[in-house]
């Protein structure tokens, strides 16, 4: 019966892999002959048998103890995309979604307005000066710019290197900071004291961009 031995780093560089790998996994193997087993039978053998190793900055799925990642980077994608999503992301980006149609109300409200009651919902008796005016359009502009942007960080936060706490912080600091600007933005229109809400949204926005950018650069860039 052979057993296969791996190289590995020298003895200095060990403490290293556990910040340079975001996933990693052993699996003891014997057999009878020393040939080398084909790649389709070592990700079957890594997948029923392998066992997690330690790392410091763990995926998603080094995390959730899967090792869907072996057979992931070992097929081919044949050109097309495969979106891996963590679960936090799919929880967070499905929920932000679900806010689209208010954005989509707001728009047709504020067509109907622009418009006198041609087009779209006019609030009966609902009078706006220029300045309101203003605010209204600024609320909805950045109402939808601002979800845009929270999608895009739900999945960049997939790839940063940063505690999990802090990950949920950037997570749920940017759709919140959508609802405070868009809103802080509305509110200013007919009560000044809304401006709190502006700067409450704003602040989350920040939280949620500077986390998700250390995040990003933090990344060591030996990892995909």
């Amino acid at each position: 019966m052979n057993a296969f031995r791996i190289t590995l780093p020298h003895r200095d560089a060990m403490p290293k892999l556990l910040e340079w790998c975001d996933e990693a996994a052993v699996v003891h193997w014997n057999q009878e002959s020393a040939e080398l087993p084909d790649w389709e039978t070592a990700v079957r053998r890594m997948a029923e048998s392998g066992c997690l190793s330690k790392v410091n900055h763990p995926s998603a799925d080094q995390r959730a103890g899967r090792l869907d990642f072996i057979r992931k980077k070992a097929a081919p994608n044949c050109g097309g995309l495969d979106m891996q999503l963590s679960r936090e992301a799919r929880l967070v980006a499905g929920l932000t979604l679900l806010t689209v149609p208010t954005i989509m109300y707001g728009g047709i409200t504020l067509l109907g307005i622009l418009t006198k009651g041609t087009a779209g919902l006019a609030p009966g008796g609902l009078t706006l000066d220029e300045t309101q005016w203003a605010l209204f359009r600024a609320g909805h502009a950045h109402a939808g710019v601002w979800v845009v942007l929270s999608l895009v960080i739900q999945v960049l936060l997939d790839a940063a290197t940063l505690p999990a706490g802090l990950k949920w912080l950037a997570r749920i600091s940017a759709p919140v900071a959508a609802v405070g600007i868009a809103g802080g933005f509305f509110g200013i229109a007919f009560v000044q004291a809304f401006r709190w809400l502006l700067y409450f949204g704003a602040a989350s926005l920040a939280v949620a961009v500077v986390l998700t950018g250390i995040g990003l650069v933090r990344r060591p860039s030996g990892n995909p």
